[in-house]
């Protein structure tokens, strides 16, 4: 005689039953990769300071005339070093290059430092200068009593 099925009870083939469990609160027998109940966020909120450039803002107007060519680009010119680019042919062009960058490098250095110097000199003498007027000034001045 064949068992007894309840209502929540199905026999398989190989004679095993099944009983599903019953399902928790909010979840469902489909299984999806979201979440269908998902809310959303209310997302990030920046108070930092703003990075934006004012002066590099442009109106669709003004971005529509430069891309026809009726007003020209207004960006800002990069600064560039009046230095040729260099082409390596072997590894001994790049030693050579390094070796007249390095020269460069200590040339650019000693001219610093003569102008730093060259600097302090004059401030020194501009203060000495002062004493003496103020010397000179205070020597002429009567005493006072």
């Amino acid at each position: 005689m064949k068992n007894k099925t309840t209502e929540t009870e199905d026999l398989t083939a190989n004679g095993t039953t099944t009983n599903p469990a019953p399902l928790r609160e909010g979840y469902s027998r489909l299984r999806v990769q979201f979440d269908i109940e998902y809310k959303g966020t209310s997302g990030e909120t920046n108070d930092d300071l703003s990075l934006t450039e004012p002066d590099m803002s442009m109106s669709v107007r003004q971005m529509l005339q430069q891309a026809s060519g009726v007003q020209p680009s207004q960006q800002r010119q990069p600064l560039y070093f009046n230095m040729e680019v260099p082409t390596f042919n072997d590894l001994t062009d790049i030693d050579r290059y390094r070796e007249q960058l390095i020269s460069r490098t200590t040339q650019v250095d000693q001219f610093i430092q003569n102008e730093k110097q060259a600097q302090q000199k004059a401030k020194e003498e501009a203060e000495a200068q002062a004493a003496k007027e103020t010397e000179a000034a205070q020597a002429k001045a009567p005493p006072q009593a």
